[in-house]
């Protein structure tokens, strides 16, 4: 007796084909493709030596003391502010301004003060204070680890990813510049005197990932 093989295989196939050439003739045109790059917007580093250093001429007594490099100071002040202005222009984000689907921007914060430090970001407008990264107010980094003679042997590290929101977003061509300001306390609570030395310094690193969406038919 002979078996009879029947051409199921050659059926499947030719009903594939077909079903494989209808999907190509109805491909929509409207297909999204996302992408992302990342790129560095800049980073500062602040240092409040200038203040210390000026204490020098001070012979006034005074309450509050400080030390700077081993020598005590009579301290004039709580915190110590510093600005620094970064160019930085969104229009010219790679020419895709109008693709940006969202846009983070990474803020990492090294404290190597033993001190609390303080920091916000401004997107500017040609010097013209707009829209702050952090909107409840200044970011608090706690004081940096120190040994029991209280020398930094370790920086406190901050990371903070900012999502902007619908209306930044909306108003990113008209930014210019981004303003960075870093705060530095004098001041400890459980420190009678607090040592600081020249090295020290607080350092604030941003960085920007854009997600760009791009439709099939515009490649």
């Amino acid at each position: 007796m002979k078996t009879r093989i029947y051409p199921v295989f050659l059926l499947v196939l030719i009903t594939t084909a077909g079903c494989f050439e209808d999907t190509i003739e109805n491909i929509s045109d409207s297909v999204l493709i996302n992408s992302s790059y990342s790129l560095p917007v800049g980073e500062v580093t602040y240092q409040v030596n200038d203040y210390f250093e000026a204490l020098g001429s001070f012979n006034i007594p005074w309450p509050d003391s400080v030390a700077y490099n081993d020598i005590v100071y009579p301290n004039y002040t709580d915190i110590v502010e510093k600005t620094d202005i970064k160019q930085f222009d969104f229009a010219n984000l790679g020419g895709n301004i109008e693709k940006i689907k969202s846009i983070t921007l990474r803020i990492i914060i090294e404290n190597g003060y033993p001190t609390e430090a303080r920091a916000q970001v401004y997107f500017t407008n040609y010097f013209s204070l707009y829209d702050p990264l952090f909107p409840a107010g200044v970011e608090t980094i706690p004081p940096a680890t120190v040994d029991q003679n209280g020398i930094v042997t370790q920086p406190y590290t901050v990371i903070k990813d900012i999502l902007l929101d619908e209306y930044m977003l909306e108003n990113l061509t008209g930014y210019t510049n981004i303003e960075i300001i870093g705060q530095v306390a004098t001041k400890k609570p459980d420190t009678r005197i607090v040592k600081f030395y020249t090295d020290y310094k607080l350092k604030i690193h941003i960085g920007l990932r854009a997600e760009l969406e791009f439709n099939l038919n515009e490649l």
